[in-house]
């Protein structure tokens, strides 16, 4: 095998491996073109953390997670702060998290549109209530307005019906828009408020009623050649708060027979003899009535709902008028009252004589009349109260006696009125207090009991304590004290003022601590702080325990003033803490009284606040104190980007030029910093012979192509070096006559790729290929013989050739 062949099959081998090894492919190489961001806005909760992800879409519409190789920073870290793309909400506001990545060529990729995301952060919500709203009582079609209010974790309190979210269980019944609730049908839904992570419900009642009643109970209607009989209806339903209201037309009304009778709007109408029974559904009640059609007559009374009073003597009575209406004279009606019989249902009650209604005592009757087969009805109330009012609590000494006021509301116009004396009253236990039968109370003996009245069927009942305290509370359910420091504490009885003063139970108690090595507790309240720590403080009177909280050389807060610490090898910083007492005032210490510790001491070593970088990694520096623990992550020569001052260089070997370039190279951490490396970096060069690097300084040795190449923290980056690259390499003369023995001098010109020109004539390589007829050294020839030689200049990879002819 040839040379020539072994050189040629040499080279394909080398430019085979290099096509299978370089990143040059015949396929379209695919590009990095933008990233895609995993949220567009956020609502948070102070104390909340939410992840974003970055995803990086290439050319080929393939995709890759970049989310820890992202720059993430905050326009307000105050706000909100960011961190590998875990946004965590610090105080209420709104901020822009922005997100970029460079990739290995040093090129920046943002996001599409938005390329921020905008964090809405709010206070933290403790509580809801909605005041003193527990329930809605609607009727149909009405609305009314729930106010909520949110309690934040700093005691605020804000109005947020307009901000919250609104729910009704049943929306068939009731709506609710930003607090605005609105009846639709009658039944029962909970509408529930939920705000800040809280929620709260409420239960609304539409159409719910206590009682449902028609005015007129028994209709008689007659038939005629003419328009069909009716006769208007009146539904009243009882609410729940007592009032009445006509629901005649929103009430749905069938009938047992609508051949017979049926309603129409507020009317009842007769369509055919016979008798049939209307039922009304109105919320959860209902009310029927009869309805009887006959040709004969029908009978009518002026009042089929009376009112009566023992107690106002002007309405102890009320007399009645009942008539007939014949068909033969339908306008004519026939006064029968003194015809009919009149009967009553309850004698103790009501008594009835020829349509005179008496009131005999406190209840309800109904008075029937009756004339020939026709019947007709009145509903009868005596004194029945519509409420009893009594008083909720009572609070007596021993041996004394208060007389007990209940006052009635009546439906009719009859004022409020003291029912004491014809109410049935009792007592749960008479040993402790008794009651007579006009409601006044005896105390006898140190206690608790119920008495209990009843009146026109109502009962209401009222709790009496006797010398028995309202409460007994230690002076504070938590107290904060320092090491060392002692506090005195109170167990206080309260009573009704009207009964007696405050007692100090303190002395009288049993004082227990549950960590003597945290707080000690003396038999007089007198406590101190021991140790760091939380214990629970117990005083024992008459069998119950009353408990509170002493915390001591607690902080309610521990504050890092670095939220992520970037280090290189060997480099130290000191992170700096605040700590606030439980008053929130700040309090002074130094890095010696926190207890430092390192997740990876490999990585990042801790002392006294001061850390420092080991080697490559991250590690989390966790500091305690006060009970509050923090942590700051640390990263340890963890670089997003790396960058070098030159993209190439270029050197000469010669004068004209400098033979030394020096390459910076700076790095880019997570957070956006960045730092010069030069000296750190470990250099190399893929031919020294071409030339050397030592910390960025590249030296020209001899000309030709290498590359440089940095590398830092895992991260490198390459920098293609060239050495007396030329454009072209010329002389001054391309032909030579020449006589023997005579000399001449050649003059080499290189011209550089950058179009800078230098004589190398005595840098370059000679060479005469026949020195029989001329030699050459440094341009100069010299004419040895007759003949031809062809000169040859070598420079920088280039030739060039000059004929010489000696004659």
């Amino acid at each position: 095998m040839s040379i020539r062949f072994k050189r040629i099959l040499a080279m394909s081998i080398v430019l085979i491996f290099f096509i299978a090894n370089s990143g040059v492919t015949f396929a379209a190489t695919k590009e990095l073109t933008h990233l895609v961001l995993s949220k567009t806005e956020l609502s948070m909760v102070v104390g909340d953390t939410v992840p974003i992800t970055t995803t990086g879409v290439y050319t080929d519409l393939s995709s890759i997670d970049l989310t820890a190789d992202t720059s993430w920073t905050s326009s307000d870290s105050s706000i909100a702060s960011v961190y590998k793309g875990a946004v965590t909400a610090v105080g209420p506001g709104t901020v822009a998290i922005t997100a970029t990545y460079t990739d290995s060529a040093g090129n920046v990729i943002e996001p599409k549109t938005p390329k921020t995301v905008t964090v809405k952060v709010t206070k933290k919500v403790v509580a809801l209530t909605t005041k003193n709203v527990q329930r809605l009582d609607l009727a149909l079609g009405q609305s009314d307005t729930v106010n909520l209010f949110a309690t934040f974790s700093d005691g605020l309190e804000e109005n947020v019906s307009t901000t919250a979210e609104w729910t009704s269980g049943n929306t068939k019944v009731a709506t609710v828009v930003e607090g605005y609730v609105q009846a639709h049908s009658a039944g029962t839904a909970v509408i529930k408020a939920s705000y800040g992570g809280q929620s709260i419900t409420l239960d609304v009642n539409v159409g719910v009623v206590k009682r449902l009643q028609v005015k007129n109970p028994k209709v008689s209607l007659l038939l005629t050649d003419a328009l069909p009989d009716s006769e208007l209806v009146e539904l009243m339903a009882t609410n729940l708060d007592g009032s009445e209201s006509d629901v005649t037309l929103d009430a749905t009304w069938t009938s047992s027979d609508p051949k017979v009778a049926d309603m129409v709007t507020n009317k009842v109408t007769a369509y055919g003899i016979g008798t049939a029974t209307l039922t009304a559904n109105y919320g959860t009640q209902t009310a029927t009535f009869e309805v009887e059609v006959d040709k004969t007559r029908k009978l009518v009374v002026s009042e089929q709902n009376v009112f009566l009073s023992l107690i106002d003597t002007s309405k102890s009575n009320l007399a009645l008028k009942l008539e007939a209406i014949y068909p033969d004279s339908p306008t004519v009606p026939v006064d029968i009252t003194s015809l009919a019989t009149w009967t009553t249902s309850d004698k103790s009650v009501a008594y009835v004589n020829k349509g005179v209604v008496y009131a005999e005592g406190t209840g309800s009757a109904t008075i029937t009349a009756k004339y020939g087969d026709e019947t007709v009805t009145v509903q009868v109330d005596v004194d029945v109260p519509r409420y009893l009012n009594l008083v909720e609590e009572v609070g007596m000494k021993l041996n004394t006696s208060e007389q007990l006021t209940l006052m009635a509301d009546y439906a009719g116009a009859i004022s409020s009125t003291d029912v004491a004396s014809k109410a049935t009253w009792k007592s749960s236990d008479a040993s402790v207090v008794y009651v007579s039968n006009t409601g006044m109370i005896h105390a006898y003996k140190k206690g608790e009991a119920t008495i209990s009245a009843a009146y026109g069927g109502i009962t209401v009942e009222t709790k009496v304590s006797v010398e028995i305290p309202t409460s007994i509370a230690l002076s504070t359910k938590t107290l904060d004290i320092k090491k060392d420091v002692t506090e005195n504490i109170t167990l206080i009885a309260e009573y009704d003022p009207s009964i007696s003063a405050n007692v100090d139970l303190t002395t009288e108690a049993e004082w227990s601590t549950s960590d003597e090595k945290i707080v000690e507790i003396t038999d007089k309240g007198q406590i101190k702080g021991v140790a760091t720590g939380t214990a629970t403080i117990t005083a024992l009177y008459e069998k119950t325990k009353y408990t509170m909280v002493v915390n001591v050389g607690l902080v309610k807060e521990l504050v890092s003033a670095s939220d992520l610490l970037i280090l290189t090898s060997g480099e130290s910083k000191e992170i700096v803490l605040t700590a606030n007492d439980a008053s929130g005032n700040p309090e002074t210490f130094t890095g010696a009284d926190v207890t430092w510790k390192s997740s990876n001491s490999a990585v990042a070593s801790v002392k006294n606040g001061i850390v420092k970088g080991i080697k490559k990694g991250n590690a989390t520096i966790t500091a305690e104190y006060g009970g509050q623990k923090v942590t700051v992550p640390v990263e340890v020569d963890i670089i997003a980007s790396i960058e070098a001052s030159h993209q190439s260089v270029s050197l000469k070997t010669i004068a004209i030029a400098s033979a030394t370039a020096q390459i910076q190279i700076t790095v880019t951490f997570s957070d956006g910093s960045t730092k010069d490396v030069t000296d750190l970096a470990e250099w190399k060069t893929t031919s020294y012979k071409i030339a050397t690097v030592k910390d960025g300084t590249v030296t020209a040795v001899s000309s030709g192509k290498t590359k440089v190449t940095a590398k830092y923290a895992g991260k490198s980056i390459s920098i293609p070096v060239d050495v007396d690259t030329l454009k072209y390499l010329e002389t001054n003369e391309v032909i030579l006559n020449m006589s023997v023995g005579e000399q001449a001098t050649l003059i080499g010109t290189a011209t550089y790729m950058d179009g800078l020109e230098a004589d190398i004539s005595k840098a370059g390589f000679w060479k005469s290929s026949k020195i029989l007829a001329a030699t050459v050294k440094d341009g100069k020839v010299k004419a040895t013989g007759k003949g031809k030689a062809t000169i040859t200049l070598s420079y920088g990879g280039k030739n060039t050739k000059v004929v010489v002819v000696v004659k």
